[in-house]
């Protein structure tokens, strides 16, 4: 027998066969998260990643540029950077849940996540490396290819349970570019602001009081006063703070690794042009180059990024160099990666930003997973501790749980059971 109704009115129950139990389970779970995007940490894990210090923007004046700006210089940017990141993403899209813990990195393999603690000097001679702190491999990839970080570098990896195809965005993209009708200023903020959005892990709850009184304002409550010809109304405005443990920052941190990527490949690009770095604004990088020898980023596709240290670096019969430690995963597109054009005095940065940084004190806490009779698990959740009950439909898993609540109620404590879904959690 099976609830028919979800989470409101009379209770109704429907007979199902544990086959179709299974399906209206499975169902009834989607429905109840309408960001299939998002991923969902327990504590510890949100502690160690979610709340840790996000990649900064790279925004810095390398070089003073001269008071009479002359002539020669140029300005490269990345052409639709964080709309390209997503629509060839190179990597399955990693969906956390809260079985998914930070591990001790054991073997030479990237995780979905990784921590990077190698001594942070500047992000333009480390090429986008900018700090101790979380790494989306796509970032982390490049730094061990141009020789930036060794494996000793990477501690703690985090790896999802679940994952989307790399290329699941890259159609949703095209609609969002379409809707738009060729107005690209427009198209590309609302890409930007998706990303944007990705960035925020709090969620808040607003409710409005209306009142003639004063005294009726609610502690912390911002207050509005209207006034009419009768006397006054007050808006009483609070605000809660909702907990929840979903976050996209795997989704946000892809975009701004792959940021970060992009400008350490202009840089290395432009090192071995031998060209002077002046200025670097989030995606783009003013730079004066030599004549003789000048730089081929307006030359440069998706396709070429992956060899790019073999065309600028070439080494003896192809030979492999002693620093690059993992492969750079290819993108099999014939699109220009970056815009060049000669640069003006309004492209110059009107503050002096400080250098881009980030550190972080990963605290190390492991959880130990044992198989439990139900004699001991229930034992466990009596002393206070935590179980997860699993099975396939009609093991016994809601009769386990209702003996579980029955004995501390029978005890005289009173015992709260709350479900987002049909699934239940204890």
């Amino acid at each position: 027998m099976c609830r028919l109704s979800e989470s409101f009115g009379e209770q109704e129950f429907q007979p199902l066969c544990p086959a179709c139990h299974k399906e209206k389970t499975e169902k009834e779970a989607r429905s109840y998260d309408e960001d299939q995007l998002a991923s969902h940490f327990e504590k510890v894990t949100w502690d160690q990643y979610v709340a840790s210090p996000r990649p900064p923007p790279l925004a810095y004046r390398v070089k003073q540029v001269p008071d009479e700006f002359p002539p020669g210089f140029e300005i490269a940017d990345v052409r639709r950077c964080r709309k390209n990141t997503l629509e060839y993403c190179t990597h399955p899209l990693p969906v956390f849940c809260p079985l998914d813990d930070v591990k001790r990195r054991a073997e030479p393999v990237l995780g979905d996540l990784n921590f990077v603690t190698k001594p942070y000097k500047t992000f333009v001679s480390q090429l986008g490396y900018a700090g101790v702190g979380w790494q989306h491999r796509v970032q982390t990839e490049w730094l061990l290819h141009t020789g930036v970080i060794d494996w000793g570098d990477i501690t703690h990896v985090l790896n999802a349970t679940a994952h989307l195809p790399a290329s699941i965005l890259a159609e949703p993209l095209r609609t969002m570019e379409a809707a738009w009708c060729g107005d690209e200023v427009h198209a590309k903020l609302a890409v930007n602001s998706l990303i944007g959005l990705w960035a925020i892990d709090e969620c808040y709850s607003h409710k409005l009081r209306s009142s003639t009184y004063e005294s009726d304002a609610p502690p912390g409550a911002l207050k509005q006063t209207f006034h009419h010809e009768g006397g006054l109304v007050y808006d009483f405005i609070t605000t809660t703070n909702l907990i929840g443990n979903a976050s996209c920052r795997p989704l946000h941190d892809l975009c701004m690794g792959t940021e970060a990527l992009r400008v350490g490949q202009m840089l290395y690009s432009l090192k071995q042009a031998r060209a002077v770095v002046y200025e670097i604004k989030t995606d783009s990088v003013l730079y004066k180059p030599l004549k003789r020898i000048p730089p081929k980023l307006a030359e440069l596709r998706f396709r070429d990024l992956d060899t790019l240290r073999a065309q600028l670096e070439p080494s003896a019969r192809g030979a492999k160099r002693l620093d690059e430690r993992h492969l750079v995963s290819p993108i099999p597109s014939d699109e220009v990666v970056f815009r060049v054009m000669a640069a003006t005095e309004a492209d110059l940065m009107k503050s002096t930003p400080q250098l881009p940084s980030r550190t972080w004190d990963l605290k190390e806490h492991s959880r130990t997973w044992r198989t439990l009779s139900a004699d001991e698990a229930e034992g466990r959740a009596l002393d206070g501790e935590s179980l997860v009950v699993h099975g396939v439909a009609g093991t016994g898993k809601t009769t386990f749980l209702q003996g579980v609540v029955e004995r501390p109620r029978a005890r005289g404590k009173k015992v709260d059971i709350v479900s987002k879904t049909h699934v239940a959690y204890w």
